[in-house]
């Protein structure tokens, strides 16, 4: 029995020599080699909480009183009730009774024409606003204007040529030509009126204008007959009257800037209430004779100017 015991020790003692040889043979080797042995770093250890000891609850003492915590008392809520909803009332209809739609006829009237050329000889105007131009007439052309307009501006007639405006009405007539070769222009109604020469034993009969104001910047020559209207207005003559002309003015205030001349040149003034005449000088054997409108009228204002001792200039009775 010893003797096995001690074979076992023997062995255990090979056996632990064996293995440490083993074990130091590496390390031999990596001396020879000149290297160094890096011990791997140890990695860190995370720290455990640390256990608590349980708690021991701490008992009152005898003498210390336990403190209660009482309940607070809660307030009671009062719960209103919900209103009742009203029924909906049954929504009233009203019940609209549309008049019946007729189709629209179209109300609006063609704009009517402004000009309207009636014939070779008529022309309708219709337009108060605007402008007509009656180009100069020539060989006794003869041409009629009814109607209304703003502004008839008439270039001139020649060779017995005819316009008739008396049913046409304008606030402004101006003639941009003269009055040639017997020619004869007839106005109606217009607010003013300029006129240049009339010549030639021409016409021009205003006789129904009724303007506030006439002006005639060129001459009356050559036995030519003029007829102006102006009751409440003024007739201007700048220009001269020569040779034989017959001028028969109605008018409040008269006056010739130019000289009046000629043996058998005739003018007929009449003066409306409050009216006025005033002369520049008057030559020959003129005969110009002036008169109230009505006889019960105040005197008009008179200034002659130059009148030559063959010239007859005086006042007459009113005419009837």
């Amino acid at each position: 029995m010893k003797k096995n015991i001690l074979i076992a020790g023997i062995l255990i003692v090979l056996a632990a020599v064996g293995i440490g040889v083993v074990v130091a043979i590496p390390f031999l080797q990596k001396e020879d080699d000149g290297t160094k042995t890096i011990k791997p770093k140890p990695e860190p250890i995370a720290l455990l909480p640390k256990k608590e000891p349980p708690k021991t609850p701490i008992r009152p003492t005898s003498n210390e009183k336990k403190s209660v915590i009482e309940p607070v008392p809660k307030t009671p809520v009062k719960v209103e009730p919900e209103p009742k909803k009203k029924e909906d009332e049954p929504k009233k209809i009203d019940v609209k009774i549309e008049p019946k739609v007729e189709a629209k006829k179209d109300d609006k009237k063609p704009a009517a024409a402004k000009i309207i050329a009636v014939g070779d000889d008529l022309i309708k105007l219709n337009d108060p606003d605007g402008e007509y131009t009656v180009e100069t007439l020539n060989r006794a052309m003869q041409l009629k204007l009814i109607g209304t307009i703003k502004t008839l501006k008439i270039a001139g007639a020649n060779d017995r040529s005819v316009l008739d405006a008396s049913d046409l009405e304008a606030v402004e007539i101006i003639f941009t030509g003269n009055l040639n070769s017997g020619s004869k222009v007839i106005l109606g109604k217009a607010q003013t009126l300029k006129i240049r020469d009339i010549n030639d034993k021409s016409t021009l009969d205003a006789s129904a204008l009724d303007a506030r104001a006439i002006v005639l910047e060129g001459a009356v020559n050559s036995g030519s007959t003029v007829k102006l209207h102006a009751a409440s207005g003024s007739a201007l003559f700048i220009g001269d009257i020569n040779g034989d002309a017959q001028l028969t003015i109605v008018a409040k205030d008269v006056e010739f800037r130019g000289a009046i001349n000629g043996g058998q040149a005739q003018l007929d003034v009449t003066l409306t209430k409050n009216g006025s005449l005033k002369l520049t000088r008057v030559n020959g054997g003129v005969r110009l004779h002036y008169s109230k409108a009505s006889a019960s009228d105040p005197e008009p204002r008179i200034d002659l100017g130059e009148v030559d001792a063959r010239a007859q200039v005086r006042m007459v009775p009113p005419r009837k």
